[in-house]
């Protein structure tokens, strides 16, 4: 697979209209990269990408155009999704546990169902959680302990 570099100019806080190379990965199946870090696909055209139960824990996902992206049964915990766009987007049990979608465009158009959330999780405003079919779960720590006091 070939990586095609695109150049976005971002006009966000803090780059102000800096060029990035971002990577256009659009109709890209990556399920077999190890998986990204970081920045890695800060920006990134992921449009019909199949991303599907990859490990992306932590991995910033800002200003990445997801329309359409396969991200079912994802590692997705602590990712940063930051004024990305999931419009059609498949999170169906996806591990969302401490992500950050509070800027994401069309969220509500995206498929939740079985996606698995905790107190950490942040939402975009006006988002209607209680009819996207995400699960609330507990945090680890609480899991554990509940565990060893049976």
């Amino acid at each position: 697979m070939v990586l095609r570099p695109i150049v976005l100019f971002v006009l966000a806080a803090g780059i102000g209209g800096t060029a990035l190379a971002a990577p256009d990965l659009r109709n890209q199946d990556l399920r077999s990269q190890k998986g990204f870090k970081g920045r890695e696909l800060y920006c990134a055209q992921l449009t019909n990408a199949n991303l599907s139960a990859m490990s992306l824990a932590e991995v910033d996902f800002g200003k990445a155009l997801l329309k359409g992206a396969n991200l079912s049964k994802a590692d997705l915990r602590r990712a940063d999704f930051g004024c990305s766009y999931l419009e059609g987007a498949d999170l169906r049990q996806a591990d969302l546990r401490g992500a950050n979608l509070g800027g994401v465009h069309l969220l509500d158009r995206a498929r939740l169902q079985g996606a698995r959330y905790d107190a950490a999780t942040r939402w975009p405003q006006g988002f209607s959680l209680s009819t996207s079919g995400a699960v609330s779960v507990k945090p680890a720590a609480t899991e554990r302990a509940e565990a060893g006091q049976k």
